[in-house]
């Protein structure tokens, strides 16, 4: 049994400190599969208490207010469990599917509202089932998404409120992809809503325009011209221009600032394509710079020393943890 080597504390909260990183990790994952088990057994008694239409002995309506109220289930959880034990009563076979993760409600409710808007057969049904097998949601809408011929790319405005109008924009998949990428490097901070992101682009963009005019207006001035002074030569002032040197990754090194200069944070992105440095994770969400030898501990800020890092592995990271 996966409880044995779980223990529990006086207050009742499960204490796991004591379990190391594998165990852990082996019991959830056991227990998840035993969570599916116990859901496939609670849509096989749905099922059952839907064909006897059980509910009405006990004053319900319908088998949803059964569910929401007598099962305590939130109404997006009773919808999905009233749609999966239909399904498993039609199509027996899909049980297995939920025991061992390649189906899942989510995507059966998905399939479910596909199978009624199109007036599905059964055969019809077990082809879509095959093909969203181990599929994930952003997938399964794809594959659920109807054959239409690309809508004109256009938008259409109306006033929601006071101050507010409502757009309604379709757009190509490119330029959606686009967005998500800037709303995953602006994830850091309150511009990551696609409102938030909108107003600061159009903000900056203007800002820009603005400044573009002003230095073109300002180049067209005429300038009056000041005769020039003739200094004897023996009192010529003799200037010499100071040396600008390019601050180096060691010049930024040596310095006892805590802050990271902006040009070696660059680098650092730069090197890691944007992208967590982690060997499993690619995600371009909540990116932050993390100190392989800690800063504390005389870590320098130095591309080598530095390691771009979800805020997940840069939790981790201060965990002890430091990918190659």
């Amino acid at each position: 049994m996966v409880h044995s080597r779980l223990s529990i504390s006086i207050g009742g909260f499960m204490n796991l400190k004591h379990l190391v990183d594998a165990v852990l990790l082996a019991d959830t994952k056991k227990l998840a599969r035993q969570e599916r088990e116990i859901m496939s057994q609670v849509l096989h008694y749905m099922c059952e208490i839907d064909r006897r239409k059980l509910f009405a002995d006990l004053g319900f309506s319908s088998m949803f207010a059964y569910a929401t109220t007598e099962l305590k289930y939130s109404p997006d959880q009773a919808q999905r469990r009233i749609s999966a034990c239909r399904m498993l009563a039609e199509l027996p076979q899909i049980e297995q599917k939920l025991d061992d993760g390649s189906l899942n409600l989510t995507v059966l409710g998905m399939a479910n509202s596909f199978f009624k808007e199109n007036n599905c057969g059964t055969e019809e049904k077990q082809n879509l089932l095959a093909q969203i097998e181990g599929k994930s949601k952003k997938e399964v809408e794809i594959i659920l998404a109807p054959e239409l011929p690309p809508a004109p790319v256009n938008g259409t405005t109306h006033k929601y409120s006071k101050t507010q109008t409502k757009v309604t924009l379709i757009l190509d998949d490119a330029v959606v992809e686009k967005l998500k990428e800037l709303q995953a490097l602006f994830s850091h901070t309150k511009k990551r809503n696609l409102p938030e992101l909108l107003d600061f682009l159009c903000t900056n963009e203007l800002a820009k325009q603005t400044k573009a005019s002003a230095t073109v207006r300002t180049t067209h001035t005429p300038t009056t011209q000041t005769p020039a002074t003739q200094t004897p030569a023996t009192q010529t002032p003799t200037t010499q221009t100071p040396t600008t040197q390019i601050p180096t990754t060691q010049t930024f090194a040596k310095r006892a600032s805590r802050a990271i200069p902006a040009s070696i944070k660059k680098e650092v992105r730069t090197l890691a394509k944007g992208k967590c440095q982690h060997p499993l994770c690619h995600s371009r969400n909540f990116l932050q710079i993390h100190h392989i030898i800690p800063y504390a501990e005389g870590g320098l800020h130095t591309s080598e020393n530095l390691k771009l890092l979800c805020q997940a592995h840069h939790a981790r990271g201060h965990l002890g943890f430091v990918p190659k």
